[in-house]
């Protein structure tokens, strides 16, 4: 039974020539059954997802990010943008209502720096085991590097892929367009 649930969600929609099609997650996209996708189709989204994410290690993006604490019936969505330079370093900024600064997360050299809502910056690395607060090291690594050796498919909704990996804190789902691999959007999972 599923005590705690912290649900981030990271819509990235990636500069391009054209709109970029943003992916619609029902609640059923927590389940991680593969029973309707073969072990080619699988082992061939994971290669090309892996491929892409090589392929644009320096990108920025405008990022859109929802994190509910459902134990505490608490929420908050806000929007900003994040660079990327895998997998060395990542920067997001996220502002809230009335263009304040409510998250701002560099990380680099295996540590990241946290500042919520103007208060003190906030130190710790990486791979520190999950906490109470904001994730931060989570949503770090998944930007630095989704993990593509423990990565399983879960389904194909319409013309997207969606993939899961393990995580120190629960599990992260990415959805990649099966035919070229390009990421559309980021959800992590945790909880006990």
């Amino acid at each position: 039974m599923i005590r705690r649930t912290l649900c981030a969600a990271f819509a990235l929609s990636f500069v391009t020539c054209s709109p970029a099609v943003r992916a619609v997650f029902p609640p059923a996209l927590v389940t991680t059954t593969t029973g309707t996708v073969s072990p080619e189709d699988a082992h061939a989204w994971i290669e090309r997802g892996r491929a892409y994410e090589q392929a644009t290690g320096n990108f920025s993006a405008v990022v859109g990010v929802s994190v509910r604490d459902l134990s505490r019936g608490q929420s908050f969505e806000a929007r900003g943008a994040i660079a990327v330079h895998r997998p060395d370093a990542m920067r997001m900024q996220i502002s809230a209502a009335g263009g304040v600064t409510a998250v701002d997360l560099l990380a680099r050299d295996g540590s990241y720096w946290l500042r919520l809502a103007g208060r003190d910056w906030v130190h710790g690395r990486l791979d520190d085991p999950p906490g109470n607060g904001f994730p931060a090291g989570a949503l770090a690594r998944s930007f630095l590097g989704f993990d593509w050796d423990h990565a399983t498919a879960v389904t194909r909704m319409g013309s997207f892929a969606v993939l899961s990996a393990p995580t120190a804190e629960g599990h992260a789902l990415v959805t990649i367009e099966p035919h070229d691999g390009a990421t559309r959007e980021l959800r992590w999972f945790a909880g006990d």
